[in-house]
């Protein structure tokens, strides 16, 4: 050979890596075991989520009887409400009709023809009458407020019956 002539030196040549098949399933492995952990995981979830529920749905009454219960006061107390609204109508009506009895009853605005008019006396007791004596009440007695109303009605009606008297009385006396 000539000298300057260089020959080609032999390189060495690196063998090519091969993957090896234990590697590749390796991560085929790993990503199955993925898998697998994160459905286990979601079942064991959802089965506690499942059973939390129906315990505390179970142990917890039912609302649907409450709301039914609550409806039907509901109705209750607006049956109650227009018995009310009734009662109270009637109860005007009959004050109505009483004003308009005694208008009817009132004599008129102008003095009669003899001059000033009636005064309505209450009759006089008489001197050997005494007083009626009042029964002494119980300060705890349930019923002094209406025994005391009904001492007032009383009296108010002997005051109307003696108003009464008077007018039939002066529209006798025309005759």
């Amino acid at each position: 050979m000539h000298e300057g002539t260089s020959e080609p030196v032999a390189v060495p040549v690196l063998a090519p890596v091969e993957t090896r098949p234990a590697a590749r399933g390796r991560g085929a492995w790993l990503l199955g075991l993925g898998i697998g952990l994160g459905i286990a995981l979601g079942v064991l979830l959802s089965v506690g989520v499942f059973v939390t529920y129906t315990f505390f749905t179970q142990t917890i009454p039912e609302t649907t009887g409450s709301v039914q219960v609550f409806n039907e006061l509901n109705e209750l107390r607006q049956q109650v409400n227009q018995l009310n609204e009734e009662r109270k109508r009637k109860e005007q009506d009959q004050a109505d009709a009483m004003r308009k009895a005694l208008e009817a009853l009132a004599p008129p605005d102008r003095a009669p023809e003899g001059g000033a008019p009636p005064i309505v006396v209450p009759p006089a007791k008489k001197q050997g009458e005494a007083a009626e004596p009042r029964p002494m009440r119980n300060p705890n007695d349930p019923f002094a407020e209406l025994d005391a109303e009904i001492e007032r009605l009383e009296e108010t009606q002997k005051v109307l019956n003696t108003i009464l008297d008077i007018f039939s009385k002066s529209k006798e006396k025309p005759r």
